[in-house]
């Protein structure tokens, strides 16, 4: 039985997207000219659901997406290569006359990057949710990412009222965060995924004094990424550095935060420690890194076994670390 067929045992919402990635000498400021070096051919398939669904596919697990996108040739070419991965698109509402969704990334040597984005038709109010009520049951986590907030707000919504966990995966962008639903969500979410940025601006947003203060509602983990320097995991037991893990080289970091949501879900869905789900999760992003865009280089269970084994000295082992939540 495919994975069309079965309940997903992961589902996220948020926008689709098509990806151009170019790389430039540098990023430019207001007036200044920069060099393409390495031009796209074509777009890949992109957006934060999208990217973590591929993800836990590799990683063993069924996964779905909520997204509504348009039904020109683009959005029907990205359906098609979502499902020829393996994820479960009976949640992806096509939209009649619907211009695609698009996204334009610069990225320089370094692995910085400059990110233009096209939400096509996906800021008209009123899209449609479509999630079968018979999924209710199957769906053991519901990850919220950035997307049209009426859809995402109701996606949230849903999750909470049949009692299914929610993995916030923040992102830097405003205008998809009204500030309720910010409030909402830090209050809701059981673990809460940003990076430095986006955690200066949360932080202001909602006028949090201490990280800890969320931890005293459904939030059980906070984690704040820093690329290269690693992230930082806040629990009951307080704060915990997890070095990065490096990749044999670093050719795009297009998608490294999606992979390393979908490497930190999986842990927490097998019970580990959030220490131990950032661990997983910078052993995934470490794969992406090493090639363009952000689903080519996404790796097998063995593979984040095998690497994660050799650099944290270790085995993934869930007898060890924890177990099923």
């Amino acid at each position: 039985m495919g994975n069309q067929a079965r309940t997903p045992q992961v589902l996220a919402v948020g926008y689709p997207s098509l990806d151009w990635i170019y790389q430039v000498d540098q990023l430019p400021r207001a007036g200044q000219t920069a060099r393409i070096l390495s031009r796209a051919s074509h777009p890949t398939p992109g957006g934060c659901p999208a990217n973590i669904a591929v993800a836990c596919v590799r990683l063993g697990l069924r996964a779905g997406v909520l997204a509504a996108i348009g039904d020109d040739a683009p959005g029907r070419a990205y359906i098609a290569a979502l499902k020829a991965a393996g994820v479960d698109t009976r949640g992806v509402v096509l939209i009649r006359g619907g211009q695609s969704p698009l996204c334009l990334l610069l990225i320089d040597r370094a692995g910085h990057h400059l990110t233009f984005y096209d939400p096509g038709f996906s800021e008209r109010r009123g899209l449609p949710l479509r999630i079968p009520d018979r999924w209710r049951k199957g769906i053991r986590l519901g990850v919220i990412t950035v997307g049209p907030p009426a859809m995402v707000r109701k996606a949230a919504v849903w999750f909470q009222r049949h009692g299914i966990p929610i993995l916030w995966s923040l992102k830097g962008d405003p205008k998809a965060w009204p500030h309720p639903l910010l409030d909402w969500l830090a209050r809701h979410s059981q673990a809460i995924l940003m990076n430095r940025m986006e955690a200066l601006w949360l932080q202001e947003a909602l006028q949090i004094r201490d990280w800890s203060e969320l931890l005293q509602g459904s939030v059980q983990a906070i984690v704040i990424t820093a690329g290269s320097e690693g992230s930082r995991v806040l629990d009951g037991q307080g704060w915990k550095a997890i070095p990065a893990v490096p990749p044999r080289r670093l050719v795009d970091s297009t998608g490294a935060g999606d992979a390393f949501t979908a490497g930190f879900l999986w842990g927490w869905l097998q019970g580990l420690s959030p220490e131990h789900c950032a661990q997983v999760g910078a052993v995934v992003a470490s794969f992406v890194l090493e090639a363009w865009g952000a689903q080519q280089g996404l790796p097998t269970l063995a593979q984040v076994r095998s690497r994660y084994r050799r650099f944290f000295r270790e085995s993934l082992c869930l007898s060890t670390l924890g177990g099923a939540r």
